[in-house]
C-alpha cells in the first residue's frame, strides 16, 4: 500500500514539473532578477543553464556596466505565448518592458534565448545608443560564428557565454568581427565582379534547366495532340500555331542567350509539324492531298485567359478556301510567369511599443528596434 502511494506521489510531482517546464511566458510573466539581488542579470526560470553559468553570465554583465556603463540583461525560457508574432516581437516589449540602458545614453542590450523546439531562436536586441557600436550585421555575425554553433550541440550556456563574451570584446574595440562584417559588406573590386559573374553563371543554368522543362512540357503535349486519330490536321494545325515561336522573337531569344537553342529547335520541329499537317490535309473541293498552303493567320485576344487563333487555308489546285478557328486558353503564360518569379528577402530590423522600467535598477532605457534574431 505504501508503495502504490509512493509510486502515485512521484508520478503526480512529475507531471507538475513536466507541466511547470512547458510553460509559456510572457513579457510580464518573466522574473525580474534585479528586484530579487542588484548583482544577477540573468533571468533563467526553467533552470536551463547550470549554476557555473549563470555566474559566468552575471560576471560579464556586472563588467559591462562597471567598465562601460552598458546594462545588458540575460533572458533564458522554454517558450513564450501565442500573443507575439516572433521572438523579435517577445525581445522588444521586454526590453521596453524593463527600460533597458541609461535613460539620457540608451545603452542598454538584451540577449534572450528561447529553447523550445517550435520556437527555438536566438535574439540580441540593442538599444538607441549602442547602433553604431552593434548594427544589425555584428548582432547576427555574433550569433552565427560564436553561439550557434554551440547552441545547435544543446550547450546553450556556453553559447550564451560566448556571444557575451565577443559583445564585451566589441564594446571595448578588441573583437576581430567588425572587421569580417566590414569586409563582407565591402568586397574589393576582385570580389565584385567574382560575386557577378557567379551569379549570372547560376541564373543561366537555372534558366536552361527551366527552359528545358517548359519545351520539354509543350512538346509532350503536342505529341499527344498530334497522336489523336479524331483531331482534324486544321485544328492540330492550330494547336501547333498557338504554341509555334514567331521570327519576331528570335532577338528575344537571343537577349536571353541560354534559351536560344530551345527557341531555335522549337521554331524549326513546329514549322516541320505544320508542313506535314498541310500535305495531310484533304482539300473539301477537289479531293487532293498536298495542295493546301495557309493564306492567312489571325490572332485575336478574347481576355485576358483566352486567345483565338484564325487561319484560312487554299487549296493551290482549286483554289477552295477553308476557314478554321480555335480559342485557346492563355494560363500557361501567368504559370510561367509565376513560375519564373523569385524572393529573397530578411528583415532584422523592429518596432517600439513603449516602455517602463526595470524596478529602478536599469535607467528607463529603449530600443532602437536594431539587433538581429536567428532561428536553429
Amino acid at each position: 500500500m505504501n508503495n502504490k502511494l509512493l509510486t502515485l506521489l512521484i508520478t503526480l510531482l512529475s507531471s507538475i514539473g513536466f507541466s511547470f517546464a512547458q510553460e509559456a511566458y510572457t513579457v510580464k510573466t518573466v522574473p525580474n532578477v534585479q528586484l530579487q539581488d542588484a548583482q544577477l542579470y540573468t533571468s533563467d526560470p526553467q533552470h536551463l543553464l547550470t549554476t557555473t553559468e549563470v555566474d559566468s553570465l552575471n560576471a560579464i554583465c556586472r563588467d559591462l556596466r562597471a567598465e562601460k556603463g552598458v546594462e545588458m540583461a540575460v533572458v533564458v525560457l522554454p517558450r513564450y505565448t501565442n500573443d507575439y508574432a516572433d521572438i523579435r516581437d517577445f525581445g522588444l516589449q521586454l526590453f521596453e518592458h524593463w527600460g533597458l540602458g541609461q535613460k539620457d545614453q540608451d545603452n542598454g542590450l538584451l540577449m534572450l534565448l528561447i529553447t523550445d523546439p517550435k520556437q527555438r531562436a536566438i535574439t540580441i536586441e540593442v538599444g538607441y545608443g549602442l547602433e553604431g557600436t552593434l548594427p544589425d550585421g555584428l548582432c547576427k555575425l555574433i550569433q552565427t560564428r560564436t553561439m550557434i554553433p554551440l547552441m545547435k550541440k544543446g550547450q546553450y550556456g556556453a553559447g550564451l557565454i560566448a556571444g557575451a563574451e565577443e559583445i564585451r570584446k566589441v564594446i571595448s574595440g578588441d573583437s576581430t568581427l567588425p572587421q569580417l562584417l566590414e569586409a563582407q559588406e565591402n568586397p574589393s573590386w576582385w570580389e565584385r565582379i567574382l560575386a557577378l559573374f557567379s551569379g549570372a553563371f547560376y541564373s543561366i543554368i537555372a534558366f536552361f534547366f527551366f527552359s528545358f522543362m517548359i519545351f520539354g512540357k509543350t512538346k509532350k503535349t503536342v505529341k499527344e495532340q498530334m497522336a489523336n486519330p479524331t483531331t482534324s490536321p486544321y485544328v492540330k494545325y492550330l494547336s501547333v500555331e498557338n504554341v509555334s515561336i514567331s521570327k519576331k522573337y528570335i532577338p528575344l531569344f537571343i537577349l536571353f542567350f541560354p534559351t536560344l537553342p530551345f527557341g531555335i529547335y522549337w521554331y524549326f520541329y513546329c514549322k516541320r509539324l505544320k508542313k506535314r499537317l498541310l500535305a495531310e490535309m484533304i482539300c473539301e473541293e477537289c479531293e487532293r492531298t498536298d495542295t493546301t498552303i495557309v493564306e492567312k493567320v489571325t490572332r485575336d485576344t478574347i481576355s485576358d485567359d483566352y486567345i483565338k487563333i484564325t487561319v484560312q487555308f487554299r487549296c493551290k489546285n482549286c483554289n477552295h478556301l477553308h476557314t478554321e478557328e480555335k480559342s485557346f486558353k492563355i494560363e500557361h503564360n501567368r504559370n510561367y510567369r509565376r513560375d519564373i518569379g523569385f524572393g529573397v528577402g530578411s528583415s532584422f530590423g523592429g518596432g517600439s511599443f513603449g516602455g517602463g522600467s526595470f524596478g529602478g535598477s536599469f535607467g528607463g532605457g529603449r530600443s532602437g528596434g536594431g539587433g538581429a534574431s536567428t532561428r536553429f
